[in-house]
């Protein structure tokens, strides 16, 4: 009885060591050398004939790839016909990577890098991205030929899932580590690097608007003591707020939300016949914003082009020839001034009809809704009769108070209300624009 008892208990030691050696062993397989924190993720990238080699990224998922390419010096997405991104997003997304550190060492394995989404992005059997599978990167040079390649995989966050992003876990040559970067401009599209902002203005910028509904007359509206009102107004009718709001509502805050396809025609995008949309505001900045069909395949989306131009600030006038060498002097850094804002004028409206003048953009549609198509759109409606009655009636059990010695007529008659379409008497004489008189509007590049 005690020889079995002895035989199990060695038994049971033999397996105890065993298993104690086989954890020993899989440390040792997975332990990295603490030296390594604080070492280069992607060691490739810090020669710098290396990172300025690079002239295509790809972002690489189970379902879906990411790619934008470096030509003639401009960084492009080829599956959104080639429009630009920013370069000041690639470069520093480069820099970035240049720059990463190892943070801290993690252990490999097939369960810890599935743990950390770090496992190749692969399809499961089902067609849905693996569980565990990360974000492949990869760098090319302008042959394709391959420099680098990283797989982003989880974010680590502080205080549990919910907690703030505070590093990611990356695997390079094979080896995980956790960073202190957290990507999160990693797109998720070529959109997502590009200059989406197209037009925005607050309506108080606004100095005159007008809105040209296809086959119709045009709408116009001048910014009045900060109110945009019809320049033909009467002086019995009053706009709508709420309606006006929804033009000046189009060129505030304008994004698009993805190219247009080039190949399709005018008529297909609805650009041979558009509503058109043209504000000028204060600073001589001047926008159309031309409207055309909803897209084919999401009726809440529209397709819009856009154009820009501008009217430069007119100099300041010269001093007299018995002015002071304190007013020449002024009057010398006031017209640096004006021409400084004016070039940078001039370069803001060149670069954006650069960015934008050849396309057709596709815009979510909801600020499109609803738009007036004729003058009395932007009107409020008439009070009715019964209005009025019911407003100017007194109470029917007040008696009405005895007049004695009053006159014949007390107050002045009611001023007729002027035709509608005649002009108001406030407005401001017809030469009085936006425009400087001593200088002709600078037009940028016309729209296609």
């Amino acid at each position: 009885m005690k020889t079995n008892k002895l035989l199990q208990l060695a038994i049971v030691a033999v397996i105890l060591v065993a298993a104690a050696v086989w954890v020993q062993y899989n440390r040792e397989r997975h332990r990295r050398p603490a030296g390594e924190v604080g070492t280069p993720v992607v060691a490739e990238l810090q020669k710098t004939e290396v990172l300025n080699a690079v002239a295509c990224i790809e972002f690489v998922r189970a379902d879906s790839t990411v790619c934008v390419t470096r030509v003639d010096g401009r960084w492009i997405a080829p599956d959104r016909y080639n429009y630009p991104v920013k370069s000041d997003e690639v470069r520093k997304f480069l820099l970035t990577l240049a720059d990463l550190k190892v943070g801290q060492v993690v252990p490999g394995g097939e369960t810890e890098l599935k743990r950390l989404e770090l496992l190749e992005p692969v399809l499961d059997t089902n067609g849905r991205p693996r569980e565990g599978s990360g974000t492949l990167v990869r760098l090319a040079d302008s042959n394709r030929t391959e420099l680098a390649h990283l797989l982003i995989g989880k974010t680590r966050r502080r205080g549990g899932e919910t907690g703030f992003a505070d590093g990611r876990f990356v695997l390079a040559r094979g080896r995980p580590a956790l960073v202190g970067e957290t990507f999160s401009s990693l797109p998720s599209r070529s959109v997502d690097w590009m200059e989406t902002q197209l037009v925005d203005l607050f309506s108080s910028d606004i100095e005159q608007l007008t809105f040209t509904p296809v086959g119709k007359p045009p709408l116009v509206l001048t910014n009045h003591t900060g109110e945009l009102r019809l320049v033909d107004l009467s002086t019995n009718e009053a706009m709508d707020s709420l309606k006006v709001s929804r033009l000046t509502g189009i060129v505030s805050w304008l994004r698009f939300v993805d190219i247009a396809d080039p190949s399709w025609s005018p008529a297909q995008t609805g650009m041979d016949q558009p509503d058109v949309l043209t504000v000028r505001a204060k600073n001589g900045r001047e926008f159309t914003v031309k409207i055309g069909k909803p897209t084919g395949t999401n009726a809440q989306q529209r397709f819009v082009a856009v154009a820009a131009r501008y009217w430069p600030k007119p100099l300041p006038q010269a001093p007299g020839e018995k002015a002071s060498e304190e007013e020449k002097k002024k009057h010398e850094e006031e017209v640096k001034k004006v021409k400084e804002e004016n070039e940078k004028l001039e370069k803001e409206i060149q670069a954006l009809n650069e960015r934008v003048a050849q396309w057709v953009f596709i815009v979510e549609g909801s600020r499109f809704e609803n738009l007036p198509s004729e003058r009395k759109e932007l009107l409020q409606a008439p009070a009715t009769k019964s209005e009025t009655s019911s407003t100017n009636a007194p109470p029917a059990d007040a008696a009405a108070p005895a007049v004695t010695n009053a006159p014949a007529s007390s107050g002045a008659p009611p001023a007729s209300p002027s035709a509608e379409g005649n002009a108001p008497t406030n407005l401001p004489p017809a030469a009085a624009t936006n425009a400087p008189s001593s200088s002709a509007p600078v037009p940028g590049p016309s729209q296609g």
